[in-house]
């Protein structure tokens, strides 16, 4: 025989007695098909409720069985909340397909699990039980840390701001060198305009032609010519 678990949820909307003579049911079912029952602790994990739950558990007789009382993740045919049950047990593997069919009948349970699974101890169920709480306080009160120390609300604000700033500084420091070229490449063209221009100014000096020095007693000889003519 093989090692089963079964989670089946029944119905808020049935008294307490009727909730115990459906676990009986399910256990008569286990014996019909000549499977064994097995312990379920009380303190299994799928079992876990608040002080409220327990007590109203007490309330109502059920505290000798392996159920919770918990609110639905859906209403299911208009059951907000329902009646968590596990029941572990063994049984011949070509009998559980008959099983499993049986359960589907009863219009009390709304829905039902069942998984292959090994026969666990009190002591390994405690243990399960310790390292779920500590992956739970892991994963809702974890503490950012740099290396081995854990970072204090007021140490991470002020670390948060040092970073910032160095952000900052690395911004302004890449825009500084984007500009820096930019400048000094418009200070080589205005320096390359200057020199051009000059050459220019230069090249057309030496191309203008230079015109001839006339002497003055040259000067004086064609003036008194121009007025010989003129008097005759």
């Amino acid at each position: 025989m093989k090692n089963y678990e079964l989670l089946y949820i029944v119905s808020s909307n049935i008294t307490p007695q009727e909730v115990r003579a459906v676990f009986d049911e399910i256990n008569g079912l286990i014996s019909s098909l000549k499977g064994k029952r097995l312990e379920t602790p009380p303190n299994h994990p799928f079992l876990k409720t608040d002080a409220q739950g327990q007590k109203e558990k007490e309330q109502q007789n059920l505290a000798d069985l392996p159920i919770a009382k918990k609110r639905l993740a859906y209403p299911v045919k208009k059951n907000k909340n329902g009646y968590y049950v596990l029941n572990n047990f063994s049984l011949e593997a070509d009998k559980i397909i008959e099983f499993d069919g049986k359960i589907k009948f009863n219009k009390n349970i709304l829905r039902h699990i069942i998984i292959q699974t090994e026969s666990l101890s009190q002591e390994q169920i405690k243990r399960l039980m310790v390292l779920a709480a500590k992956k739970k306080e892991e994963k809702g009160g974890k503490k950012e840390t740099v290396g081995s120390k854990r970072i204090k609300p007021a140490a991470k604000q002020a670390s948060g701001e040092k970073e910032l700033g160095k952000i900052e500084k690395i911004k302004e420091e890449k825009i500084e060198a984007k500009k820096a070229p930019e400048v000094k490449e418009v200070k080589v063209v205005e320096e390359t305009k200057i020199e051009k221009v000059a050459e220019e100014k230069e090249t057309t000096e030496k191309k203008k032609p230079k015109g001839k020095k006339i002497k003055l007693d040259d000067l004086e000889k064609k003036l008194d010519k121009i007025l010989d003519e003129t008097i005759i």
